[in-house]
């Protein structure tokens, strides 16, 4: 039983990630000489910021959601 349980909630999982709409909206691969990637994507209507770094000791990503002001609210930038 409780492996049927982890199998519909595997499929569920995957089903409902798969069905997210992704776009990369704009991308820049250097940024003053840096090798640095950054990314303006959109998911799902929702503007988000990735940048992307590699040096000797590490990789660093990070993501962001994008706000703008409407009417006086702080609220997430639409695509």
């Amino acid at each position: 039983m409780r492996n049927i349980f982890i199998v519909i909630l595997i499929n569920v999982f995957f089903t409902f990630s798969s069905l997210s709409e992704i776009r990369v909206l704009d991308e820049i691969n250097e940024l003053n000489g840096t090798l640095v990637k950054i990314k303006v994507i959109c998911v799902d209507g929702n503007k988000f910021l990735m940048t992307f770094r590699q040096t000797k000791e590490a990789r660093a990503v990070s993501t962001v959601q994008i706000f703008e002001e409407r009417d006086g609210k702080s609220l997430p930038a639409k695509c």
